[in-house]
């Protein structure tokens, strides 16, 4: 898993960058929610 933490160089495209980790952010915790609600009521 790759983490790239903004320097200085985070503002000349932060907004870029931020759309792009909240929108993997919002998919990951989806299938995070997703699966645990799937396993919940699996087991």
């Amino acid at each position: 898993m790759r983490t790239k933490i903004p320097c200085s160089g985070e503002k000349k495209n932060g907004i870029r960058t931020m759309g792009s980790q909240q929108r993997r952010a919002a998919s990951e915790a989806a299938t995070t929610t997703s699966l645990r609600f799937w396993t919940r009521s699996t087991t």
